[in-house]
C-alpha cells in the first residue's frame, strides 16, 4: 500500500497518468486502501490473474515493481501455501503409523492362540525375527529366521504383482495367468459346471481354456482394443453420413463388437457366467468389459436409430479404452489403489459438500437474484446521465422535460408499468424502456443452494473466483443495477471461503487422495503392515540389487597422461568449470533484441572464450582418463555439447551466417551447458535423479491419465462437436475433432477458464438443437465464407467438466505429486547412504569385482552407518558379522 497507493491510474490507451486525472481508469485490483490492498495481495497469493496486477504495477511504478510481485508469489504461493499440504500429509503419516501399530498389535494378539510348543519356538527365535511377523498370511506360521526372510522377499515380489481385493480368480492376469498349468486352474475352478452344463473335462470347455491360455490371446485382445480406440478417435459426427470413411468405420465397429462378444462367450464357456466361484462376472474387471461390450452390442442392433436415447448411448462407446487397464499390470495397480481409496475420498467429499452447503446458504440469503445487470450495445451507447438514471431511477413526476423525452419512443403501456407498478421503480424496467438487455452479469449465480454449491466448487479451483467476488460486491438489490464497490466488506466472506474451502478443505482432499493412494498401494503390494524399520530394510534390499561397484581409477604410466589424470580428478578443476558455466550463463542472458554491433561482437568473443575452455577441459579428461572417460554418461553429454557448439561456430564463421539455423544450433548447445550444474550440485543431482527413478511409476499414472483424456475427448467430440462458437469455443479451442478436443481438455486441466468454457458448452440460447449435416459449415470446410456452426450445447457439459476437473485436477494430477514425493524420499536416502556404500566398497574392492575378502569385512562394516553397516564397532566379533550377514533381521538387532 505504501508503494502502490494511488499509483494504478491509466488513460484510455493504458499509459499511466497522475492521480489527479479525473477520467483515469482504476483497476479493481489496487492498493488505494487497506481493504483493497489485502484483497489484491490475497488475489496474488491464489494466482488468479496475478500477472495482470504485476503488469499494472510495472506500468505505473517501473520494472522494480516486478521484484515485489514475483517475491510475493514465490514466498506466499509456492512456499507458505504449500505448507498447508505438508502439515496435512505429516498429520496423515502420524495417524497412519498409529493405525498400522494397532493392526500389528491385533495380529500379534491373534497369533498368541497358537499351540504352546509353537509359541515357545517363536519366543526362542524372537531376537532374530522382525518385530512384525505378520506382513503376510504365512507369517503367522513362521518357524525360523529363514521363513522370516522369505516373507520380506514375498513382500518385495508382491510390489510387482497386480492384486485386486475383489478378484477371486483373475482369469486374465497378463503376467502369470498364461503360465499357470491346467491342473492349477482346475484346482481353482473346483468342480463347478460352466453354465450348469459343461464339466471340466468337456471338450468344448477344454478348447476354450486352451484358447485363453494361448500366449497370443491377450496380445490379440489388446490389439483389437487399440484398433477400436483408433476407430473411436476417427469417428466424428461432422463426417459426411454417406462417405466411404463413415461406412468403413461402421463396418469396423460392427466387426470389433462381434469379436469382443466372441471373447466374452469363450470366457463364459471356460469359467462359467456368474453363480459360482471363479465365474466370469465374479471378476470386477470382467464386469466392466461385459458392460462396455453390452452397450456396443445394443447400439449395433439399434443401427442408425434417430431416438435421442440411442444417440446418447452412442457416447458410451468412448469407454472402450478402459478395457486396456485389465491388460496392463501397472495401470491395474494404479486403478485398484484408486478404487480402494474411494471410501476415504467419499468421506472427504462429504466434508467438502458440508462446507459448500454452509457458505452457499449464506450466499443465497444475500445474493439470490442479484447477479443481473443492464448490458449490451444499446446500454454501452447510452449517455452517462442515462446510465446513472438506470442505476438510480426516479418517479416520472420528478423527471425533467429532457429526461422524460428519453422515453418518447417507448410504448405507453411499458412506461406505465415501469413508473406506476406496485413493485416500485427498478433498474430492470428502465433498462427495457431504453431498449437495452437485462441479463446475467456472469454465468454463475447464487439463486438457489444447488447453484451456490456449483459456484463454490468452481471457486475451489481459484479460476474466476475474483470475478465472482467483485460481482457480489457490486450487487445491490433484486432487479437493480450493480454499483461498483457497493458492499466492499463482503470481500472478506469470499476470502474466508478460499481459506477454508480451497486452502484447507481441498488441500485435505488432496492429502487424503495422496495418503490413501499410497496406503492402498502398500496393501496391494504387501508392505502396508511392515514397520518403518522393516520397510526401510526392504527399500535398502531393493536398492542394493541395483547398485554396481565402481572401479578405482588407476593413474597412467605415461608422464604427460599421469599429469593430466591428476588434473582431471582434481576438485579444483570441477569447481573452476562450474564457475565458468555460471559466468557463461550470465553472458548468454545479456543478449537482447536491438543490441549494438559492438556489444554483440563482445558477447560472441566471450562465448568463444568459454567454448575454448570447455573444449580444453574435454581434451584434458580424454587424454588423462582414457577409456574411463567414456564410461561416465555425463562426460559423453559434455562431449556432445562441446562439439555441437564447435561445429555450429565453425559453420557460422565460415558459412557467413549469423542468423537462422546455424545461430540457433549454437545457442541450443550453449544452453545445454546448464545441465552440467546438475552433475556438479548434489541438490540438483538429487532432484534430477528423483525424476529418473519416478519415471516408471509416472508412466503408469501417465498412461491412466492419457486414457482419461482419450475417453473424455472421444465423448466430447460426440456430444459437443456441433456447438456454436463463442468467446472461448473458437476455431482453436473446440470439440469438432479428436485432436482439438485433446488440446482443449489439456487447457481445462490447467484450470484456465474451464468453468466459462463449461457454460458455453451448456448454452442453449439462440441456437439450433441438432443441426443437420451441411458441407458448407465451419468445421466441415475450411473456406473463409463457411456457414458458422449454430448447434446448441447440452446440460451434460456440467457433468462432463465437473467430473473431469474432479478426476484429473484433484485426483490424478495429485497422484503425480504422491509419486514424486515418494521418489524424492527414496532418492534422499540413496544420496545419504548408498553413495557412501559404493564409495567405501570401491576402497576395499578397487577392481570392482563385486566380492570382498572375509578378513576385510569387519573393517568394511565398521565404516558404514546402520542399517547398511554396523557403525561404531571398530572390530566387531565374527559372530556378529555372521549374524549380520546371515540374516537380514540381525540388522535391526545391531541397529
Amino acid at each position: 500500500m505504501q508503494t502502490f497507493a494511488n499509483q494504478f491510474r491509466f488513460d484510455e490507451y493504458g499509459f499511466p497518468v497522475d492521480r489527479s486525472h479525473n477520467a483515469a481508469y482504476i483497476p479493481r485490483a489496487n492498493f488505494d486502501t487497506m481493504l483493497w490492498s489485502v484483497v489484491t495481495v490475497f488475489q496474488i497469493l491464489t494466482g488468479e490473474n496475478w500477472n495482470v496486477v504485476m503488469m499494472d504495477g510495472w506500468r505505473s511504478s517501473g520494472w522494480s515493481a516486478v521484484l515485489y510481485f514475483v517475491s510475493l508469489v514465490v514466498l506466499g504461493n509456492f512456499i507458505v501455501l504449500n505448507l498447508f499440504l505438508a502439515i496435512l500429509l505429516g498429520n496423515f503419516d502420524e495417524s497412519n503409523d498409529e493405525e498400522r501399530d494397532a493392526e500389528r498389535e491385533a495380529l500379534k494378539r491373534r497369533s498368541r492362540v497358537a499351540p504352546a510348543n509353537q509359541s515357545s519356538r517363536r519366543e526362542m527365535s524372537s531376537r532374530r525375527e522382525f518385530e512384525h511377523r505378520s506382513s503376510t498370511q504365512e507369517t503367522e506360521e513362521s518357524r525360523s529366521r529363514t521363513r522370516s526372510r522369505s516373507n520380506l522377499t514375498a513382500a518385495r515380489s508382491r510390489r510387482e504383482a497386480i492384486t485386486s481385493p475383489s478378484n477371486i480368480f483373475d482369469d486374465h492376469h497378463p503376467v502369470s495367468a498364461r503360465r499357470q498349468s491346467s491342473s492349477f486352474i482346475n484346482k481353482r475352478l473346483g468342480l463347478h459346471r460352466s453354465l450348469f452344463i459343461l464339466a471340466l473335462d468337456n471338450p468344448i470347455r477344454k478348447t476354450a481354456m486352451k484358447l485363453l491360455l494361448h500366449p497370443h490371446f491377450d496380445n490379440l485382445s489388446l490389439a483389437l482394443i487399440i484398433v477400436s480406440t483408433i476407430e473411436l478417435a476417427i469417428d466424428n459426427p461432422l463426417s459426411p453420413p454417406d462417405s466411404l470413411l463413415t461406412t468403413t468405420l461402421s463396418w469396423f465397429d460392427l466387426v470389433l463388437t462381434v469379436l469382443f462378444m466372441i471373447e466374452i462367450v469363450v470366457k463364459v464357456i471356460a469359467y462359467g457366467f456368474i453363480l459360482h466361484k471363479g465365474a466370469y462376472l465374479r471378476n470386477s474387471w470382467n464386469v466392466m468389459d461385459f458392460a462396455i461390450t453390452a452397450v456396443a452390442a445394443f447400439f449395433m442392433f439399434q443401427g442408425n436409430s434417430q431416438f435421442k436415447f440411442v444417440k446418447t448411448l452412442r457416447t458410451f462407446r468412448a469407454l472402450r479404452p478402459l478395457r486396456m487397464i485389465n491388460r496392463n499390470p501397472g495401470l491395474k495397480l494404479v486403478v485398484s489403489s484408486l478404487i480402494a481409496s474411494i471410501p476415504q475420498i467419499v468421506n472427504v467429499i462429504m466434508v467438502c459438500l458440508l462446507v459448500f452447503m454452509i457458505f452457499s446458504i449464506l450466499a443465497v440469503n444475500n445474493f439470490k437474484g442479484k447477479f443481473y445487470s443492464c448490458q449490451g450495445d444499446v446500454f454501452d451507447a447510452l449517455a452517462s446521465a442515462q446510465q446513472a438514471f438506470i442505476i438510480s431511477p426516479r418517479a416520472w413526476t420528478n423527471l425533467t422535460v429532457v429526461e422524460q423525452d428519453w422515453f418518447k419512443n417507448a410504448p405507453t403501456e411499458m412506461i406505465e408499468r415501469a413508473f406506476w407498478s406496485e413493485g416500485g421503480l427498478t433498474s430492470r424496467d428502465m433498462c427495457f424502456l431504453f431498449g437495452a438487455t437485462w441479463a446475467k452479469t456472469i454465468p454463475q449465480n447464487f439463486d438457489n443452494v444447488i447453484h451456490g454449491i456449483q459456484t463454490f466448487f468452481e471457486m475451489t479451483t481459484t479460476e474466476g473466483w475474483v470475478t465472482i467476488m467483485l460481482t457480489s460486491i457490486d450487487a445491490t438489490e433484486i432487479d437493480m443495477q450493480p454499483i461498483p464497490n457497493y458492499r466492499e466488506r463482503w470481500a472478506f466472506f469470499f476470502i474466508a471461503f478460499i481459506l477454508v474451502g480451497t486452502f484447507f478443505v481441498m488441500q485435505l482432499f488432496v492429502g487424503v487422495v495422496i495418503e490413501n493412494f499410497n496406503n492402498m498401494k502398500e496393501k496391494l503390494d504387501g508392505t502396508y503392515l511392515l514397520s518403518h524399520i522393516q520397510r526401510e530394510w526392504l527399500n535398502i534390499n531393493e536398492a542394493m540389487l541395483n547398485l554396481r561397484p565402481v572401479r578405482k581409477l588407476k593413474a597412467p604410466f605415461h608422464m604427460t597422461r599421469r599429469a593430466l589424470f591428476r588434473i582431471a580428478l582434481n576438485p579444483i578443476l570441477e569447481i573452476s568449470i562450474t564457475g565458468c558455466v555460471l559466468l557463461n550463463t550470465v553472458f548468454m542472458a545479456m543478449d537482447y533484441f536491438g543490441e549494438e554491433d559492438l556489444y554483440e561482437t563482445g558477447l560472441n568473443y566471450l562465448n568463444y572464450f568459454f567454448s575454448a575452455i570447455f573444449a580444453l577441459e574435454a581434451t584434458v579428461k580424454i587424454i588423462g582418463l582414457g577409456k574411463y572417460y567414456w564410461k561416465d554418461p555425463w562426460n559423453i553429454f559434455d562431449f556432445a555439447v562441446v562439439h555441437g557448439t564447435l561445429f555450429g561456430m565453425i559453420y557460422q564463421i565460415f558459412g557467413g551466417s549469423s542468423v537462422g539455423a546455424a545461430a540457433s544450433t549454437v545457442r541450443s548447445f550453449r544452453v545445454g551447458r546448464l545441465f552440467r550444474l546438475v552433475h556438479s550440485a548434489p541438490s540438483l543431482r538429487q532432484l534430477f535423479n528423483t525424476l529418473l527413478i519416478t519415471l516408471p511409476s509416472l508412466a503408469n499414472i501417465g498412461g491412466l491419465l492419457f486414457l482419461v483424456f482419450l475417453i473424455y475427448a472421444a465423448m466430447g467430440v460426440q456430444i459437443f462437436a456441433k456447438v456454436k462458437f463463442g468467446e472461448l469455443i473458437t476455431s482453436t479451442a473446440n470439440f469438432q475433432t479428436f485432436g482439438r478436443a485433446l488440446i482443449t481438455l489439456v487447457r481445462c486441466a490447467t484450470g484456465e477458464r474451464w468453468n466459462d468454457m463449461m457454460y458455453e458448452l451448456a448454452n442453449q440460447e439462440d441456437c439450433e438443437p441438432d443441426p443437420p449435416y451441411n458441407p458448407n459449415s465451419c468445421g466441415i470446410t475450411t473456406d473463409i465464407d463457411c456457414v458458422p456452426m449454430n448447434g446448441c450445447g447440452s446440460p451434460v457439459a456440467f457433468i462432463y467438466l465437473y467430473s473431469f476437473t474432479l478426476l484429473v485436477t484433484f485426483i490424478l494430477l495429485n497422484i503425480f505429486i504422491a509419486v514424486i514425493l515418494e521418489g524424492f524420499a527414496k532418492e534422499k536416502d540413496r544420496e545419504d547412504g548408498y553413495e557412501a556404500f559404493v564409495n567405501m566398497w570401491s576402497t576395499f574392492d578397487p577392481e570392482a569385482t563385486g566380492f570382498l575378502e572375509w578378513h576385510v569385512l569387519p573393517s568394511f562394516l565398521a565404516t558404514l552407518e546402520p542399517p547398511i553397516g554396523l557403525g561404531g564397532n571398530l572390530r566387531p566379533c565374527s559372530k556378529d558379522i555372521q549374524d549380520f550377514v546371515g540374516t537380514p533381521q540381525s540388522i535391526f538387532i545391531h541397529g
